[in-house]
């Protein structure tokens, strides 16, 4: 009875995890509450359902589509990429493969956000035909036949000839020491043709404020696959540019009955499980917040997880407010095509593609961002330890942080300016305080000195 209950609050948490929530937007506002809002911000872990399918079913609920969306004069785009996990659930580093799947499905993403917004092309094509003529020249009878004896002249020159046509299929063929029967073909090219192009595409932007608002991950045609949607938007770039500008005015929107933190606590271990990368969100003032959430293996020790986790979650922000995304793709195509003498025909395929995209976040100065949530659970369908740590950047807290640094250089100076109080008579009387106490906690744990909130 216990695993049926069990096993019944599994699959409830999944099902309640694929539902996209929905909104009252109007038409003028979708762009914006995509963003802003965080009951469009959909994040699943399934086990039989495909990602792509969820993505397709979101977008269909919010009557969106990929590329450029124009809603009553404001624009916005949609990316969307998918990505295999490179680990099986039940294989060691499938947390940390699951994250780096989901970079390269947001670098796609952003590339197709770049590509739209410019694209360099080029091409060069090539088209050949040659007939073949079987007919062996004299000089070559005499060069190569001449010195071999009557009775060998013609079964060498067979072999010969059987070798050269056989090179026409693979020009690596060698036939030495080599049967005749090995070398025996049916057919033989009469015509050939051999067409060849080149295309390339470049693509250089610099890309802000373009952020996900949709994640998921499950089995996709037999693999752990995991997907991201995004969007990018005016109102989005202005947001970023506040992190780095101060002072700057922000916008109010829609306004939350709940915190951000107690939005963060309701959300299941299934939702935080597969929510990646930065996010948009209003308070309970309706100001904006920038969340940017960050997982690790919860394997090991704490302070690692906590630092990896920290780091990730930083630079997902700093990628927010500035990134230049260069995609390259190369496409070579490059088909031959041969007609042999029984008027049959078949084709050759040596084409190949290299694509590239290069993302650069050249370097900013972040303040006022901290870690707003973190929760150590197991991953609902690996069952592996896992951490999601969930940092924020709020206009408050970047103005508190502005505030102390010029606070701390302020007191530098003066600490470097009087040599650390020692230019001055030794006249400092000694001061005092309380050590606070020591307690027992009710789970056994040892409290050590504390203070008193009143003198912060």
């Amino acid at each position: 009875m216990k695993n049926f209950i069990k096993t019944t609050m599994i699959m409830l948490v999944t099902l309640l995890s694929t539902v996209t929530f929905s909104v009252e937007n109007t038409e003028e506002n979708i762009g914006e509450e995509l963003q802003y809002n965080s009951n469009n911000h959909q994040s699943t872990v399934v086990k039989s359902t495909d990602p792509e399918d969820l993505w397709n079913d979101y977008l269909a609920s919010h009557k969106i589509k990929l590329g450029e969306n124009k809603k009553n004069g404001h624009t916005f785009f949609i990316a969307f990429a998918a990505q295999e996990v490179g680990k099986l659930p039940s294989e060691r580093g499938f947390i940390d493969s699951k994250d780096t799947a989901y970079r390269k499905a947001l670098i796609n993403a952003k590339s197709d956000l770049s590509n739209f917004l410019g694209t360099q092309m080029k091409s060069n094509s090539t088209f050949t035909e040659k007939e073949i003529n079987e007919d062996i020249p004299q000089s070559y009878i005499k060069a190569v036949i001449g010195p071999v004896s009557t009775a060998d002249r013609a079964h060498l020159l067979t072999d010969l000839t059987l070798d050269d046509q056989i090179k026409k299929f693979d020009p690596t063929w060698d036939g030495t020491n080599k049967a005749k029967t090995e070398k025996i073909i049916d057919k033989m090219v009469e015509q050939n043709q051999k067409y060849v192009e080149y295309m390339s595409s470049h693509a250089r932007e610099y890309i802000q404020g373009a952020s996900p608002i949709f994640s998921a991950e499950g089995v996709s045609d037999g693999v752990y696959t995991v997907t991201v949607g995004i969007v990018w938007s005016y109102k989005s770039s202005k947001v970023a540019e506040a992190i780095y500008l101060p002072n700057k005015t922000m916008p109010k929107g829609k306004k939350h009955l709940l915190t951000v933190a107690d939005r963060l606590k309701n959300m299941s271990n299934t939702e935080l499980a597969a929510s990646m990368g930065v996010r948009m969100w209003r308070d309970e003032k309706g100001m904006p917040i920038v969340l940017s959430f960050s997982q690790a293996d919860g394997k090991g020790f704490k302070s690692i997880a906590k630092k990896k986790t920290t780091l990730k979650a930083k630079t997902e922000i700093a990628k927010f407010v500035a990134e230049i995304i260069e995609s390259d793709t190369e496409v070579n195509t490059d088909e031959v095509m041969q007609s042999y003498n029984d008027d049959s025909k078949k084709a050759f395929n040596n084409s190949d593609l290299k694509a590239k995209i290069t993302a650069r976040q050249t370097g900013l100065n972040l303040s006022g961002i901290s870690t707003i949530h973190y929760r150590k659970f197991r991953h609902p369908a690996s069952d592996q330890k896992m951490v999601v740590n969930v940092m924020a950047w709020t206009p408050n807290s970047s103005a508190l942080a502005r505030g102390l640094r010029e606070m701390t250089r302020i007191q530098k100076t003066k600490f470097n300016a009087t040599k650390g109080g020692t230019v001055f008579e030794n006249t400092s009387k000694g001061l005092t305080g309380t050590t606070g106490n020591s307690n027992l906690n009710s789970n056994g744990g040892y409290v050590g000195a504390t203070s008193d909130p009143d003198d912060f």
